[in-house]
């Protein structure tokens, strides 16, 4: 699975001090011919080792490359024998093609502070509940209460 960048407000707040630094990013990949022929190239290289690559929420077709979904009720029925729903999740963006789930993530508690990362906005914050994580706690929970 693979995506474009989609330029979040948060996206443009968390790249701009490495803008301010001399890198540059290009808000128009998605209509760039080198994007095209990245995703072609690694779609050829997914073929030959047996596999298949997907795009993320994109609307865009790219050659070579399938619209896919993250959260693929179909895979998931067929790989555990199971009948989950299959109607896209109408809370997630229009080209998204994921399956109606529940995310048992949280934002804010992740301390990497990837600079282009649109699930932490407050690194303080996410070392807090970072610090407080306790593994052995009885449900999926990114910090005790």
């Amino acid at each position: 699975m693979t995506s474009v960048v989609t330029w979040y407000r948060k996206t443009l707040r968390n790249l701009a001090p490495l803008s301010a630094e001399g890198y540059r990013f290009d808000e128009n990949a998605m209509d760039d011919p080198a994007t095209s022929e990245l995703l072609l190239f690694m779609s050829e290289i997914s073929q030959k080792h047996g596999m298949e690559i997907f795009t993320c929420s994109t609307e865009k077709d790219f050659p070579g490359v399938k619209h896919g979904s993250c959260i693929d009720a179909e895979l998931i029925n067929r790989l555990w024998n199971l009948d989950y729903p299959t109607r896209k999740d109408p809370g997630q963006r229009k080209a998204c093609l994921c399956a109606v789930s529940r995310d048992i993530g949280a934002n804010d508690t992740c301390v990497h502070a990837c600079p282009y990362c649109y699930a932490t906005q407050n690194i303080p914050l996410a070392r807090k509940r970072y610090a407080a994580h306790n593994p052995a706690f009885d449900e999926l929970s990114p910090f005790t209460r």
